[in-house]
């Protein structure tokens, strides 16, 4: 049953519609809901959309991580305002969108470092995992004894900071110098090491790498005493990673950018999209691109933010390109070895050039099941997310031309982490800026399945969409719980009816055309409860919760 990472720093950062079955349209009269990839989804939130304001300031909704339960938490920095002070900024949310009461202060937690060290009041998570355990894991940095530091915590399911990690549920680390070091990207190995990534202030920026046990201690056994720094060439400056992804191997792959001195007259710099491997032991993998390192040139100045390893092994990076323009979303994709995959797009890149997608910095990255790419940021259109086959080719049966911008406000608002829930509908978090003082937290849900067909309670307003193409179908009770399955389909003249028999539940709906009438009953065994949908009048159905 299913129940269900605005400016970097030293970084400049960022439908086809399904048709009804014709002879459906001739037989029913039930009002259809045209909910395709890409749509809103209208039982989560406020018309698929949350916003959620922490101290009245600047929060930000950096990274989004979704819970075995379907819960889904977001993680970022919560920015009093007009005060400095700025601590890491957790939300839990229910699967409707409701902030989750049994999580911190109703659904809420901000968490300040160091404190009172004047120094120590300003911090942002940049990245969060959900261990198998349940606990939450954030990373990101915050200044510490006057300094950039590497910065962890680790909270227990309720919210709460777990005692058993590090000093009293936190951790600061730091490289030789320890001014500007700080984390972007989080990843948990198997064995439940932690592994934290951004940049190294050795000289200029670098790649910085660290390696926790999972008490919060440094993993000596990696790097130098759980450190590793990654120069990209005696001329670099300023190099950050903001991608971390495990190999099947264990091997590490690290993405982000390079700056360099600049190539022509009239440039202050140049960057390039970077990557490193390293073995389990913190070493560069020389097997991989020019002793474990590479960069990868559009054409201008080119910031790499996340990667993602596919399930054949490549890897695919995203980011933002950059070329006397205002910015295209901009896409890589290597093979096991770091050579580019000329498969994918034009010998191994796509950016959004030439495409409706104007003004777009690349920020976030995940992949489908079905191999499809997902790419959030922002552009011209505010908050963006688009969607792109597996050849690199925008896909038109997502949203609008493969693009999907929901609006929240007019001053333009960025989609900064993206995540799949276990029935492939997408969660993006990142910003909504109200106003240049005032910004949000902001998560959105797109549906996947599309439905044409609908019931609705006549007094609750619970509902259930089906596909009468697939059998597919989703109930809620508009309540925070959500049930999503495939059931078996049987027609006869006006009436449909669709079953599943399943070891954990029991469906069965009757939708009759000739009368405008529907019945529904969903029992759930595991809670060992049956709720029933009762609809005299199809056509009156919002088929979203809220007004019925």
């Amino acid at each position: 049953m299913r129940l269900v990472k605005t400016v970097r720093s030293d970084r400049a950062r960022i439908l086809i519609a399904l048709t009804l079955c014709g002879f459906l349209c001739s037989f029913y009269r039930t009002p259809t809901v045209k909910a395709a990839p890409g749509d809103l989804d209208l039982t989560f939130g406020v018309g698929g959309k949350v916003t959620t304001d922490f101290l009245g300031g600047t929060d930000s909704g950096n990274a989004v991580a979704i819970q075995a339960d379907g819960k889904i938490v977001v993680a970022g920095q919560a920015k009093n305002f007009p005060s400095i002070i700025a601590g890491f900024a957790l939300e839990r949310l229910n699967t409707d969108g409701t902030l989750d009461s049994t999580f911190g202060n109703g659904g809420r937690v901000v968490t300040l470092f160091m404190l009172p060290d004047p120094f120590g009041a300003n911090a942002t998570a940049e990245a969060v995992v959900i261990q198998p355990d349940g606990k939450i894991l954030a990373a990101g940095q915050g200044t510490v004894g006057g300094g950039l530091k590497f910065l962890l915590a680790r909270y227990n399911v309720d919210g709460s900071l777990d005692g058993t990690f590090g000093a009293d549920g936190k951790v600061a680390a730091e490289f030789r110098f320890g001014i500007t070091d700080g984390a972007f990207a989080l990843a948990l190995q198997p064995d439940g090491r932690i592994l934290a990534a951004g940049k190294s202030d050795l000289f200029d920026h670098t790649f910085g790498l660290m390696r926790f046990l999972p008490d919060g201690s440094l993993d000596t056994d990696f790097g130098i005493e759980g450190k590793v720094t990654t120069p990209f060439g005696t001329e670099a400056f300023k190099g950050e990673a903001h991608g971390i992804a495990i190999q099947r191997d264990g091997r590490i792959v690290l993405s982000g950018f390079q700056l360099f001195p600049p190539r022509m007259a009239g440039e202050f710099f140049t960057a390039d999209f970077a990557l490193a491997r390293y073995n389990t032991d913190g070493s560069l993998d020389t097997t991989f691109g020019s002793g474990g390192k590479l960069l990868t040139d559009f054409g201008g100045t080119d910031f790499g933010d996340e990667v993602v390893i596919q399930s054949d092994g490549k890897i695919v990076v995203v980011g933002t390109a950059f070329d006397g323009n205002p910015g295209y979303f901009a896409l890589a994709r290597y093979n096991p070895n770091g050579t580019l995959d000329t498969s994918f797009g034009s010998g191994g890149k796509v950016t959004t050039a030439n495409t409706a997608i104007t003004g777009a910095v690349g920020r976030a990255l995940t992949i489908q099941k079905d191999g499809r790419i997902l790419v959030g940021g922002n552009s011209s259109s505010g908050f963006t997310v688009a969607r792109f086959d597996a050849a690199g080719n925008l896909d038109p049966t997502f949203g609008s031309g493969g693009v999907a911008s929901p609006s929240f406000h007019e001053f333009g608002d960025t989609a900064l982490s993206l995540a799949i829930q276990s029935d492939n509908k997408i969660v993006a978090a990142g910003t909504a800026r109200l106003s240049n003082i005032v910004v949000d937290f902001a998560v959105v849900r797109y549906d996947f399945a599309s439905f044409d067909l609908c019931i609705q309670d006549d007094s609750t307003g619970s509902l259930l969409r089906i596909n009468s193409t697939t059998g597919d179908y989703q109930f809620t009770s508009c309540k925070g719980f959500t049930l999503d399955g495939t059931g078996a389909l049987n027609k006869r003249g006006n009436v449909i009816t669709l079953q599943q028999n399943g070891p954990d539940r029991r469906v069965l709906a009757k939708i009759d055309g000739s009368v405008n009438k529907g019945t529904a009953s969903v029992q759930v065994f595991s809670q060992g409860t049956t709720v029933t949908i009762t609809d005299r009048n199809t056509l009156n159905n919002t088929c979203s919760c809220g007004a019925h």
